[in-house]
């Protein structure tokens, strides 16, 4: 069986390694190339990332230092380059406002994802923009 995105490069950026590592574990375990798989530590380092290399899907962690999420997706979207053609983000959060959510959704945020990640979650919002099915057995 191939992978049923492998085709798909994501970044992951959080400050916490462990959720970096969590999330692109699973990842890998619902049909993503550990390969096209990306991480960054923050906001910053995110766009050096971005800039090298193009991702297919963004998952972003909300509050981070020095940049956050929001900040850096304010960032992305408003370099020309990017602009044309928006990548789809997923925002992580463990904390969730509505004024959070409101300047999300300004900044062409695809959808959220509340910590701790349930893989069956992930798969879900990653069908919802790729357009994949869900027919994979519950985790």
């Amino acid at each position: 069986m191939g992978l049923l995105y492998g085709d798909k490069s994501v970044l992951v950026v959080d400050d916490q390694e462990f959720v970096r590592r969590i999330v692109t574990t699973m990842l890998t375990q619902i049909g993503c190339d550990k390969n096209k798989l990306a991480t960054a530590s923050d906001g910053t380092e995110a766009l050096s990332a971005v800039k090298e290399k193009r991702p297919s899907l963004i998952i972003c962690d909300i509050n981070m230092k020095p940049m956050d999420g929001l900040e850096f997706v304010k960032t992305l979207r408003g370099d020309p380059v990017f602009y044309q053609k928006p990548i789809p983000i997923i925002f992580l959060t463990g904390e969730f406002s509505q004024e959070q959510a409101t300047a999300a959704m300004a900044l062409g945020c695809q959808s959220f994802l509340l910590k701790p990640v349930a893989p069956r979650k992930l798969r879900e919002k990653l069908n919802e923009i790729f357009g994949g099915r869900d027919d994979m057995a519950d985790d």
